[in-house]
């Protein structure tokens, strides 16, 4: 019987099948890939990728010049001279870099709240990171996207910053400032008659 001569289905490993645009990712065989054979990769589509080790046991793939919109297919098949396995593939979905931003005020009275509003990529299942500057955002989650109401003790420029990622996809951080001044004392009128 031929089929008894050809290669079994290559095992697949764990594969990074939501890769950030931002990565260079290897794919490997399962451990009980059998070395000996030869292993035969394709990547649909393949334009713009950095693809490498192509007949191996891995492949690397270089993401960063995909595109977030395309729906990548990696296969593999093995191959023992005498043919060609049944042909394993995956989906790939390439994440775009999260853009980070946030809208507040540019100043403040020392006692109003600065309403901080998260302005960048809503991701639900994100992880935010913010420095607040030294404000106290009564108790919010920190690591969610908002809205904050921030308090500060004392006057001065706060250094506001925001970060957030999904998986390994991370946003560059948006950093913006919100100047915090003492209100003006009341004024003292002194009333004195001239005659």
């Amino acid at each position: 019987n031929v089929d008894n001569l050809l290669p079994q289905a290559p095992p697949l490993g764990t594969w990074a099948v939501n890769p950030c645009i931002q990565d260079s990712v290897t794919y490997q065989l399962g451990s009980s890939a059998n070395p000996n054979l030869d292993y035969i990769w394709t990547v649909t589509p393949s334009t713009n990728l950095g693809i490498s080790g192509l007949t191996g046991t891995s492949i690397g793939i270089n993401w960063e010049n995909g595109n977030p919109n395309t729906t990548y297919e990696i296969c593999v098949t093995a191959d023992n001279g005498c043919g060609l396995s049944p042909e394993i593939c995956e989906e790939i979905n390439l994440l775009a870099q999260p853009v980070a931003n946030y809208v507040g005020p540019d100043t403040i009275c020392i006692t109003d709240l600065a309403q901080i509003t998260y302005d960048g990529s809503v991701i639900t299942d994100g992880d935010y990171t913010w420095n607040f500057g030294g404000g106290d955002i009564g108790g919010a989650d920190a690591n969610s996207a908002g809205p904050f109401d921030l308090e500060f003790a004392t006057a001065g420029k706060k250094i506001i910053s925001v970060s957030v990622n999904q998986g390994t996809c991370v946003s560059d951080v948006f950093v913006d400032s919100v100047q915090v001044v003492t209100p003006l004392a009341a004024p003292v009128i002194n009333c004195t008659s001239a005659t």
